[in-house]
C-alpha cells in the first residue's frame, strides 16, 4: 500500500512574518521563549514576575555580575510550575544566549538532577531550540550538543566551528 503524505499548507507571507517575529521575542524574552519552546505552558498570573525575575538572572550571567540580579529565591505552591520553568525551560534559554556559558543542573538528590539535566539537554536538541539557535546564537555562534555527550548528566556542546 502506497499512500502518499498529506502536502503542508503553504504559510501566508503574514504567517512568516508573524512565526519570525515570534522567534525573535522568543530568542531575546524568557518569557516568549517558554512558550515557543514548550507550547504546552501554562502561564499564570505570577509567571510574569517570575519571568522577569529570570531574565535579570540571565542578565547577571551575560554580563558577568554588572547588571542584574545573582540571587533569586522562589516560594511558591507544589505544582505551580517551579521545576518547568526554573529548572527545565530556563537553563536551556540561558544555554542558546549564552553557549559557552557552563550551567549546572544541581538539586537533593542526583536522580532528580540527571531528569532535569534529561530535559534540559531534551529541549537544547529540539527542532524548536534549533529554530531559535541552531543557526544563530546570542555570540553568532551556532549552539550544537558535541557528537560524543549523549549522557543524561554529563553533556556538553561542540566546539564552534572555526
Amino acid at each position: 500500500m502506497n499512500k502518499s503524505l498529506p502536502k503542508a499548507r503553504e504559510l501566508t507571507p503574514e504567517e512568516i512574518a508573524e512565526e519570525k517575529d515570534f522567534r525573535e521575542l522568543a530568542r531575546n524574552r524568557y518569557q516568549y521563549y517558554r512558550h515557543y519552546i514548550n507550547p504546552k505552558f501554562k502561564d499564570g498570573r505570577h509567571h510574569a514576575i517570575l519571568a522577569y525575575e529570570l531574565e535579570q538572572i540571565e542578565l547577571f550571567i551575560r554580563t558577568k555580575g554588572k547588571q542584574g540580579n545573582g540571587r533569586l529565591i522562589v516560594e511558591l505552591p507544589p505544582q505551580h510550575g517551579k521545576t518547568t520553568d526554573i529548572a527545565r525551560i530556563f537553563p536551556s534559554w540561558v544555554i542558546g544566549r549564552n553557549p559557552n556559558t557552563h550551567v549546572g543542573i544541581v538539586s537533593y538528590g542526583a536522580s532528580l538532577a540527571d531528569k532535569h539535566s534529561a530535559a534540559v539537554r531534551d529541549y537544547v536538541q529540539s527542532e524548536a531550540f534549533r529554530n531559535l539557535f541552531g543557526t544563530y546564537s546570542a555570540s553568532d555562534e551556532p549552539v550544537m550538543l558535541s557528537d560524543d555527550s549523549a549522557s543524561r548528566s554529563d553533556w556538553r556542546f561542540a566546539a564552534p566551528p572555526t
